[in-house]
């Protein structure tokens, strides 16, 4: 359907008049929907982006601002994108029951009049254009010839697979079951050969590109959509990723971060200087670190938590371990002091930083309160099977559950079982241990206790013991394996 150049809308709401006739600099073609005529428009275009609002939200309000922005820049695509919106609280409502919308402003792609996508970014222009540039676009484009290919990698934001494929082999195939599954975060590019040898490459983004570290990594495994997909997402940041707020859990550990004012935009040389330098001990350690770079003002709020001096021009170093230990580089940055603080850290000779609390000069007889600084040695170098409550003192849930955890505690006294409690707002813990949500109950095994078991069940002494009866690592005295109390036998 073409809608260019008319301005078509059914059922505007008065403060969308408003807000396109003051920001009315071309023809607009925003469409508001409503649940009687959502499913016969959708199906009329190819691809469209669709707003989901309520009239109350203030969110939605400055969304609404700035529609007319990105519509016009969504005219300029080679197939223009129309921009539908429903309003969730009137005409629109059930067609935002039908698509489970929880809150406002929701932005959804539809593709042949199918739900897509969704964005999950700031709603900024640029954003929101780049979002639909890829919606709207092939999931791996096919080139000629890589006569262009640098230029066409300067000119693309995300990481780049570049491959060589046979026309109708299972690579290609896989090749673009991959680029379908990724295509959001990863640009595919593909050139169909006859004959020749196929080959599949990832390309760092050009602004990483540099003497130190090959351009790109090229995949030399079997044909296999597991094997290859775990490729990419190993080399897809390089030797030294740039770490931000939205991909920070894509960095595995032990992970060594440095610090400092990144700015591509505006100062890419001094960037580039400080991971240069970082890039050359990397290079050293790189099958025994993974490395990142953060902005210390976006990261400042981690900083602080670590209660570090991010004032620094120079890169702060912290290295977080699988474990969740902490180091912090406490000397000034070089090249020479990032070495000797890796290779202390791989020899075991420095202290790690812990946030933890005193611990308590007296435990219960029955429930062992464990600190950051006392974590280890209570839980991980226990000789018998724990349970460990992670809690924080505002939770309610957690004061609730407090006397059935003390009670089951005291019932199984006997048997070879550590109770534990932390505060999990005021101590780390290992990785593995991670709180979910407050509490959080993990049940360790004396041999695997970087695998702990998350509890999922009631809180409840008899789904607890029959929990424990179960996983516990040899059969208790008292219960049997299903968390039936044994009989007692006595003798005549």
């Amino acid at each position: 359907m073409k809608t260019s150049k008319v301005l078509k809308m059914i059922r505007v709401p008065v403060y969308l008049v408003l807000y396109f006739a003051m920001m009315h600099t071309f023809e607009a073609v925003i469409i508001e929907l409503n649940s009687d005529n959502f499913d016969t428009e959708i199906y009329k275009v190819r691809i469209a982006l669709v707003v989901f609002h309520a009239p109350w939200c203030g969110q939605c309000k400055k969304l609404m601002k700035i529609l007319p922005d990105i519509d016009k820049k969504l005219q300029e695509f080679p197939e223009p994108v129309a921009i539908y919106t429903v309003d969730c609280e009137n005409e629109g409502k059930a067609t935002c029951d039908q698509y489970h919308i929880g809150g406002f402003p929701i932005l959804k792609s539809f593709l042949n009049g199918k739900e897509y996508g969704r964005f999950e970014d700031s709603r900024e222009v640029s954003n929101i254009v780049d979002f639909m540039r890829i919606e709207s676009s092939p999931v791996a484009t096919k080139i000629q010839d890589f006569i262009e290919l640098e230029s066409l990698l300067k000119g693309e934001k995300r990481v780049c697979v570049v491959a060589n494929l046979l026309e109708g082999s299972n690579m290609e195939t896989i090749f673009l079951e991959l680029a379908d599954k990724m295509r959001r975060k990863i640009c595919f590019l593909y050139r169909p050969i006859e004959e020749g040898d196929p080959w599949i490459k990832v390309y760092r983004h050009p602004k990483l590109w540099n003497k130190l570290e090959d351009n790109f990594s090229e995949y030399t495994g079997n044909e296999s959509v597991s094997s290859i997909e775990n490729f990419i997402l190993k080399n897809y940041h390089g030797l030294v990723g740039i770490r931000t707020y939205a991909n920070r859990n894509e960095f595995n550990f032990p992970l060594v971060t440095a610090y400092y004012d990144i700015d591509y935009e505006n100062n890419p040389k001094l960037t580039n200087y400080w991971r240069n330098r970082i890039l050359k001990i990397a290079a050293k350690y790189k099958n025994k670190f993974n490395f990142a770079i953060s902005s210390k003002n976006d990261f400042n709020d981690e900083l602080r938590e670590l209660g570090v001096d991010y004032s620094s021009d120079k890169p702060i170093v912290v290295v977080v371990l699988e474990t969740n230990e902490k180091y912090i580089l406490s000397d000034n940055f070089s090249v020479d002091t990032f070495d000797v603080f890796l290779r202390n850290i791989e020899r075991k000779t420095l202290n790690p930083y812990l946030k933890s609390q005193k611990p308590p000069e007296k435990n219960d007889s029955y429930v062992v309160t464990a600190v950051g600084s006392t974590f280890y040695d209570i839980v991980m170098r226990s000789p018998n099977d724990t349970m460990v409550k992670i809690h924080a003192e505002w939770c309610g849930h957690c004061k609730k559950v407090q006397p059935t955890y003390k009670k089951l505690a005291k019932l199984m006294r006997d048997e070879a079982i550590t109770f534990v409690e932390i505060d999990g707002t005021e101590n780390d813990v290992p990785v593995a241990y991670t709180p979910t949500g407050y509490p959080t109950i993990y049940w360790s095994t004396k041999n695997y206790r970087m695998n702990p078991i998350l509890y999922k069940g009631d809180r409840t002494i008899e789904d607890f013991i029959r929990f424990i009866a179960k996983h516990s690592s040899s059969e208790l005295k008292n219960y049997d394996r299903d968390g039936n109390l044994r009989s007692v036998k006595t003798e005549l």
